[in-house]
């Protein structure tokens, strides 16, 4: 049989009495500390009904409070600790008032509890109060509900974090709705499941409480309704007839909560700073198994311990069952004699060496530097770089190993005298050894330069010989930004170059500035191709005061691949006193339409 411990305070003078095991705790506001011999305490809470609302002439029914819900769990404690409990109070019925509003009885007050780091978050929320409902002028189908009950305690208010096991939490029942008469109170949760709802009234009688580990009031019609049974059950509701008193709305029950200390000594420690990989499984003596996760701040410890209680005297051994995936871990201070908590099982993990290597092809000049990144482009921090000899066929970062499952880049850091080399799966993720990265080196350099003044959103295709280069603004933001653009096949030194708009980007016209030259020992990087927008608003090229698709269209059409000079006039008939020289037809395109050329 559980003593009960209703109203009354467990402080003893300035220092806080020990926490009762096993007792029924209803007093509103506790503090206790944690007793000797035990490392472990389950918690069990359940929130308060809620109050019914009261019914009258004018608010023809009356709904009846919610019940409370119910939250448990086991938590690591030490003994000292201390503890704070607050009980929900039980949600007071509506008073009666013949005017018109809506009449809501008061929500059940919710329990919780706090202290050690484990109990954060343990709420058994309240049941909700009842509401009233206003007959209408015009009579309502009976089966039109006019008062509502009051939702019962919310499962989810309990959020019991993952360092808590054994964990349960349930709602409670909702309470009845009415048609003209009075609605039951809902059930508060039980151990193992939700409150039953109070049922809803019919014309001819009033709802029946919901069942529940505290049972829902009934109502009734033309008195007032039963009040919730302990712990947390729903009030039910009262509602009046014609030639009856007025009445109120009946109360919902109190919360209550209970604490189990488990007899015996938890066994646990942490994980030093750098753990980091998933799948690490501890052992207890060979019975209990836990797996520990990383926090994701590879800074900080990870704190762990098993749930078995142990008595003083007992030995302890801790082992690892199972490596994680990347890692190789040891145990420090497996093992001895419970004399208390133990905290000081330490584990260390260091990382699993994998290493990334691959083949080299064309290497035939000095200067090559390859560098190794973190993510997935050469953005990334680098991690390592190499320097591969003339003629060597393979390469590998010996100094700088990687992380299982993480992502990497390999890239060129710098490039040798004379050649251009390219990455092949250069971006991976580590499933174990990397060794297929393929570094491929051509004689020449490689063309390349910034595109200014383009649109975001927009594209400008270049060519440079049989290369075709598109590049594009793809700013988020909407802003106009450079872009820098490169052509990949490289070119051999003293090849001619000549860098060409193949399509303008739409509504834009761009020039291309430092588009030719020779290629010599190093990479060009000089190209700009300038953009801007098309604000000519009369196409009227030539000047003959009319526009000619064969003329004034093909001479827009013409400069837009880039064409200059005589290649622009080539088979084109002017009209006298028209605009029929290159150097005209520019000066208008340039400073009439702000559309560049490529002279």
């Amino acid at each position: 049989m559980l003593a009960l411990v209703a109203g009354m305070s467990v402080m003893v003078g300035a220092h806080a009495a020990e926490c009762p095991h096993g007792t029924i705790i209803t007093a509103e506001d506790t503090v206790c500390t944690v007793p000797s011999g035990t490392g472990f305490v389950t918690v069990e809470l359940w929130g308060a009904g809620g109050g019914s609302a009261a019914g009258s002439r004018d608010f023809g029914g009356a709904g009846g409070g919610g019940g409370g819900a119910y939250c448990s769990g086991m938590v690591a404690v030490d003994p000292g600790n201390s503890i704070t409990l607050k009980v929900g109070r039980a949600g007071t019925g509506s008073v009666f008032q013949n005017v018109d509003g809506w009449k809501y009885g008061d929500n059940g007050g919710a329990s919780t509890v706090t202290g050690p780091p484990g109990l954060a978050g343990f709420r058994a929320a309240g049941g909700k109060g009842g509401r009233g409902g206003k007959l209408p002028a015009i009579p309502l189908p009976l089966t039109v509900t006019l008062a509502w009950g009051g939702e019962g305690g919310d499962a989810e208010q309990c959020a019991i974090t993952d360092v808590a096991i054994n964990r349960l939490r349930y709602s409670g029942g909702r309470g009845g709705g009415t048609q003209g008469h009075a609605g039951g109170g809902g059930g508060s949760a039980y151990r193992n499941g939700n409150g039953y709802p109070g049922q809803d009234s019919t014309t001819n009688d009033s709802g029946l409480g919901g069942a529940g580990f505290g049972r829902g009031g009934d109502g009734h019609t033309g008195e007032r309704g039963s009040a919730g049974t302990y712990p947390g059950g729903g009030a039910g509701a009262s509602a009046v007839t014609p030639v009856t008193p007025v009445y109120i709305g009946n109360d919902g029950a109190n919360g209550q909560a209970i604490f189990w200390f488990a007899p015996g000594y938890r066994v646990g420690g942490a994980i030093d700073p750098g753990f980091w990989a998933d799948g690490l499984v501890l052992g207890l003596n060979g019975s209990e198994e836990i797996a520990v996760r990383p926090t994701g701040y590879e800074y900080l410890s990870t704190f762990y311990h098993f749930w078995t209680p142990l008595p003083a005297g007992n030995a302890y051994n801790v082992t690892i069952k199972r490596q994680p995936a990347g890692q190789t871990c040891y145990v420090n201070n497996a093992s001895g004699t419970v004399s208390g908590n133990v905290g000081n099982v330490a584990v260390g993990c260091v990382d699993d060496p994998y290493y990334v290597s691959g083949s080299l092809y064309g290497l035939s000049q000095p200067g090559l530097v390859l560098g190794l990144f973190a993510g997935d482009s050469t953005a990334g921090q680098r991690l390592g770089t190499v320097t591969p000899a003339m003629a060597e066929e393979s390469f590998a970062f010996a100094g700088s190993p990687v992380r299982l499952t993480r992502q990497y880049t390999v890239g060129v850091v710098t490039q040798p005298t004379g050649l251009t080399c390219k990455v092949a799966n250069a971006t991976f993720f580590v499933q174990g050894p990397i060794t297929d990265v393929r570094v491929t080196c051509s004689p020449g350099k490689v063309v390349g330069g910034s595109v200014s003044g383009l649109y975001a959103g927009r594209s400008v295709a270049l060519e440079l010989a049989d290369q075709l280069l598109v590049a594009t603004n793809s700013d988020a933001g909407g802003a106009t930004v450079n872009v820098d653009f490169f052509f990949p096949g490289p070119l051999l030194s003293g090849t001619a170059y000549n860098v060409r708009i193949r399509d303008q980007p739409l509504g834009q016209m761009c020039n291309v500035v430092n588009g030719s030259g020779t290629m010599g020992s190093s990479d060009v990087n000089s190209v700009s191709v300038q953009c801007a927008g098309t604000i000519c608003t009369n196409l009227d090229v030539d000047g003959d005061q009319q526009l000619n698709p064969a003329i004034d269209g093909l001479i827009l059409l013409r400069v837009a691949l880039g064409l200059t000079g005589a290649a622009v006039l080539d088979g084109i008939s002017f009209a006298p006193g028209t605009r029929n020289t290159w150097s005209n037809i520019r000066y208008y395109l340039k400073d009439s339409c702000g559309m560049p050329t490529n002279d």
